[in-house]
Parts: C-alpha cells; sequence; structure tokens
C-alpha cells in the first residue's frame, strides 16, 4: 500500500471509551477485553457504532513497560442507557496522517516513516497519538487489515 502522509482535521467524537494502563507485552490481550467489554455495553444499550473504533495513546515518550491507553467507541450522544459513559473526544486540527496495511503488531515501520516526516518538516507532536481501526480484524485477513495513525502537530 501507498503510504503517503498526509495532513487531515478530525472532528469532535462522542464515544464509551475506558482508559488503561497497559505493556507492549499484554497491549493485545488488554485491547481485546477493552473493546469486548465496550462492545457488550453498546449491545445492552441497544445501541452501534457510528464510526470505526480507535484508541488513544497518551504517552509523552514511549515506554514498553506503561502505555496509557484509551480505546473509544464513537456513539451516538442520545443513547439514554449509556448517558453516564458518554464523552466527548477533542477535535484534532492538523494532523499527520498514514495508512497501516498489515497486522497491528508490524506497525512499527509505519509509525518510524511518520515520525521521520514529522521531524524533517519541523513539526511536533501536540496531543495523544490516534490509531483508527478501518476494517475489523475478525473478518480481513492479518495482511489486509487497516490502521490509520494520525499525530496531532
Amino acid at each position: 500500500m501507498n503510504q503517503d502522509i498526509t495532513i487531515l482535521d478530525l472532528p469532535a467524537t462522542t464515544v464509551i471509551s475506558k482508559r488503561f494502563i497497559t505493556s507492549l507485552e499484554t497491549i493485545a490481550e488488554d485491547m481485546g477485553k477493552v473493546f469486548t467489554d465496550l462492545l457488550n455495553e453498546l449491545t445492552e444499550a441497544e445501541a452501534a457504532m457510528m464510526a470505526p473504533p480507535f484508541a488513544l495513546y497518551y504517552c509523552e515518550d514511549f515506554d514498553p513497560k506503561h502505555i496509557d491507553t484509551e480505546v473509544c467507541l464513537p456513539v451516538s450522544p442520545n443513547i439514554a442507557k449509556l448517558k453516564d459513559k458518554i464523552k466527548t473526544i477533542e477535535a484534532v486540527q492538523g494532523g499527520a496522517s498514514i495508512i497501516h496495511k498489515g497486522p497491528y503488531n508490524t506497525t512499527e515501520p509505519s509509525y518510524c516513516k511518520l515520525f521521520t516526516w514529522i521531524n524533517g518538516n519541523e513539526k511536533v507532536k501536540n496531543g495523544p497519538i490516534r490509531e483508527i481501526y478501518l476494517n475489523d480484524p475478525d473478518v480481513v485477513k492479518p495482511e489486509e487489515i487497516l490502521t490509520q495513525i494520525v499525530v496531532p502537530v
């Protein structure tokens, strides 16, 4: 896949979410559990996602043993059964973005390309990194998984 870097804006997004600390060693298992829990909450509320799910990474410096993560499921702001759990994720004005194709555990080259571009263009990360999961890993082959990585700059 052509890995062009683009600059884009993302609107504020209404979500249900869960923030937690994980590690590189357990992130796949931890995120799977959180996604399942949040999807179960949506099912119980008879609601659906309004856009692809995403994760936010709040770490300033990468520490493989301490990854501050928030899994977000975009929802309608009018779900009565979830009103106490709904929040708004701030908009991104000017995010450097790349689309990674392949398994989640192979994103490192895409991150390297993105941060090389950011540093080479004298940009500075100014918010949490966002990974937007564009398709369902339970439906597509691992080599077909698409993840949009967005770094606010």
